[in-house]
């Protein structure tokens, strides 16, 4: 009776494991089947994805408003603009209404070359598209391809991906 047990575990975590498998492969495969990608800039302006990473150093720097760290970083990188002058750095929000974002810059004192940068992606459609399971997430592209991601963005970082010149 013990080894039937034992056996039917084994048996249901094999069915299991291949059930996640095979629902992580149909996400990664939807996830880059998501049609046009665009965006809300606060102006009201709509901007494509590809306009928004084809500079030749793009940074998406992808926040809400409720996550502690995202406030932590986008008050810190508000003091560092000058670091990231000679890069595109575009902050997307993700899933939240205009008003809620503007809210949230103007409490904080975000400075113009953050202001100036920051898309709505009310749709989360990044998040699908890049699989993102949490905020704030980084992607860096050089001529439109992405080429890394990371949970922060500092000057040795920038140094890294897309070198010192």
């Amino acid at each position: 009776m013990k080894r039937i047990r034992i056996a039917l575990i084994i048996t249901l975590a094999f069915f299991v494991i291949i059930a996640s498998i095979h629902t992580a492969k149909k996400t990664r495969q939807s996830s880059q089947d998501i049609g046009p990608l665009f965006f809300y800039a606060l102006d009201g302006q709509k901007i494509s994805y590809n306009d928004t990473i084809s500079p030749s150093k793009t940074v998406l720097f992808l926040w809400t408003s409720e996550c502690t760290v995202c406030k932590d970083e986008i008050i810190r990188l508000s003091k560092e603009c000058a670091l990231y002058e000679d890069i595109n750095v575009i902050y997307i929000n993700l899933g939240e209404t205009k008003r809620a974002v503007e809210r949230f810059l103007s409490h904080y004192g975000v400075s113009s070359c953050i202001l100036g940068n920051v898309l709505l992606d009310a749709a989360i459609n990044i998040r699908r598209k890049f699989i993102v399971i949490g905020v704030p997430t980084v992607i860096f592209f050089k001529d439109g391809v992405p080429v890394d991601i990371s949970y922060t963005l500092d000057d040795h970082l920038i140094k890294k991906v897309f070198g010192d010149g």
